[in-house]
């Protein structure tokens, strides 16, 4: 019974989409059949446009000898036997008998015209023309002649097309009778086909429903019923079986996604370093969310305004020319409210106007990053499809961007605290601590790439002094002007250390001895120039500095002999009366 009632559907269905199917397909080509013979007849009025433009130019440019009358005459030249050939392209092969001969003399026409055409602008070209009413009058006969085989393929064209079209109509009209017919048979089929199935198959099912929902005993036994039963029983042992699988599914999915951020959290804890941090969550929330455009927005420390961390093709000129937002970014929504900020549809009403973050079609999200309840910056998603960002796909993403800015707070914290320990309190440059670091990496590199290295060590002058009359606040003070010079006189890749006291020690690599002791000598006159009271010092107070020098390998090649050699140095400037450089002695064992 299943195998002939399936059968009965299909068959009606069939029969209705075939009989549709051949009414739609007529339509089709009738209308295509329409659309033709209008370009036939378009092409046909293109020609004698073409004409006009050609005899318009033609009659000014005799009349005038101005060249620029021939402009609309050269334009349209030769579109004429374009027009041509795309009337016999459109003919089908009923049609070519009919009306080629009429094509053919329309345009026999035309190149009669455009001889004569030559000819006169030829005649025009040597000069002025006596009689010029016969010259016009010869080719407006000829040109009559062209309107002539025009109005006569116009006719026939008109006459061909009321057939044609009148042709189709009728049997469109015959097909739309015979599709009515069908269709309203294959509805009383399926009536009738329905009214069977639900009393004869439905109905017993329903009761086996009701049955089994009421605890009830099923009704005895018989082969259609047993059969019922059976289909009853696997339909729904194939829905539980689906929703478990999906469950399952479900569940394995959350776990994956457990895994993955635990990993990604325990791996975070690890990271060192901002752009290793940026890099990995990039990548994570690519292969999570598959967004079209990921930006990570990060506040600068110490100041209010934001930098593009990724993607890290920004240059920062361009991207805050580009994207104002990052100046101001109390702009933002998302770090304005501190909450995320989840928009499906990028034309909405409620969408925020920032050509950073949103996209001209699409969806978009922008989750704040939060650490000790402060908003450090801010990742946005961007997706091509409305709606993609649903609530389990944003909680995802907030875990994911939570535990990046915790582990970016505790890469910053640790930063700080290491550069804190490495820098001297007074002055703000760098200790001993950092030069027993930075030291022996520099000498390395120093060694490899063949690059001279040099060492200053610098003293100020009576300094104690200094601090006996003044006190040890002025001291304080003289000691960070001081810095300030050597600051402002080193270079980018130069190293200022605070060795000790009044003691400062510079590293100045790829410096050689005399690059060095220029270098020096700049030092120390500027320290001799500078007027200390415009810093807020006693104006009584006049300092110098005596500079000790030395050089890699000149005068040794690991740190202890490059700042003792330096310091001895200091200690000849001394003796020699300070206010003074003093380049190291080089000894025959130095290397």
């Amino acid at each position: 019974m299943v195998v002939g009632v399936h059968g009965s559907l299909l068959a009606m269905v069939v029969a209705a989409f075939a009989t549709q199917w051949g009414l739609t397909a007529a339509t089709g080509r009738a209308e295509a059949e329409r659309q033709r013979l209008v370009r036939i007849a378009r092409a046909s009025d293109d020609l004698m446009q073409h004409m006009l433009n050609e005899e318009g130019g033609l009659r000014g440019y005799l009349a005038s000898g101005e060249i620029i009358f021939l402009q609309p005459y050269a334009a349209a030249r030769d579109l004429d036997d374009v027009d041509v050939r795309q009337m016999l392209g459109l003919l089908n092969d009923g049609e070519r008998a009919e009306f080629e001969p009429l094509i053919t003399r329309l345009h026999e026409r035309t190149d009669s015209w455009q001889a004569l055409a030559v000819a006169q602008i030829g005649q025009r070209r040597r000069g002025a023309i006596a009689h010029l009413d016969l010259l016009l009058d010869e080719g407006r006969s000829r040109f009559d002649a062209i309107r002539a085989a025009k109005a006569e393929l116009d006719k026939a064209l008109e006459l061909h097309t009321a057939r044609r079209n009148g042709a189709n109509d009728r049997r469109l009209e015959v097909r739309r009778e015979i599709s009515f017919v069908i269709l309203l048979g294959t509805l009383l089929g399926a009536a009738l086909l329905i009214w069977f199935v639900t009393v004869k198959t439905l109905q017993p099912l329903s009761e086996l429903a009701l049955a089994a929902l009421d605890d009830a005993s099923f009704p005895a036994p018989s082969g259609r019923l047993r059969i019922r039963e059976i289909s009853r029983l696997s339909s729904a042992l194939q829905g539980l079986q689906g929703r478990v699988h999906e469950r399952e599914a479900q569940l394995a999915r959350q776990h994956d996604v457990a895994a993955a951020l635990s990993a990604f959290s325990e791996v975070s804890q690890l990271i060192e370093e901002e752009a290793e941090l940026h890099s990995m969550l990039a990548r994570a929330l690519q292969e999570e969310l598959g967004p079209s455009a990921l930006h990570i927005l990060l506040r600068k420390p110490g100041s209010e305004g934001l930098d593009v961390a990724w993607p890290r093709d920004h240059g920062p000129a361009l991207a805050v020319a580009r994207f104002p937002i990052l100046q101001d970014p109390a702009s933002c929504r998302g770090i304005r409210t501190g909450v995320a900020v989840s928009i499906a549809e990028a034309s909405a009403p409620t969408a925020c106007e920032c050509k950073l973050g949103v996209p001209e079609e699409g969806s978009y999200l922008c989750l704040p990053m939060i650490a000790t309840g402060e908003v450090i910056g801010l990742v946005n998603l961007q997706a091509r499809r409305p709606g993609d960002f649903t609530s389990e796909r944003v909680r995802l993403a907030q875990s994911y961007v939570g535990v990046a800015a915790t582990a970016l707070s505790s890469i910053r914290l640790l930063a700080l605290a290491r550069d804190r320990a490495l820098r001297d309190g007074l002055t703000g440059v760098y200790n001993r601590r950092f030069l027993d670091e930075l030291f022996p990496k520099q000498l390395a590199l120093a060694r490899r790439t063949s690059r001279p290295l040099s060492v200053l060590m610098l003293d100020l002058d009576h300094f104690k002094a200094c601090n006996d009359t003044y006190g040890h606040d002025a001291g304080d003070r003289v000691l960070c002007a001081f810095v300030r010079i050597l600051q402002e006189e080193a270079r980018t890749s130069d190293s200022v250390i605070r060795y000790g006291g009044e003691e400062f020690l510079m590293l100045l690599p790829e410096t050689d001895e005399q690059g060095a002791a220029a270098f020096a000598e700049r030092i120390r006159s500027a320290v001799e120039r500078r007027a200390f009271g415009e810093s807020g010092l006693p104006a009584a107070i006049s300092l110098r500095c005596s500079i000790g020098v030395s050089s890699m390998p000149s005068h040794g090649e690991s740190p202890g002999a490059l700042i003792l050699a330096a310091d001895r140095a200091l200690y000849l400037a001394k003796q020699q009366g300070r206010n003074r450089v003093v380049v190291a002695e080089v000894k025959a064992n130095a290397a």
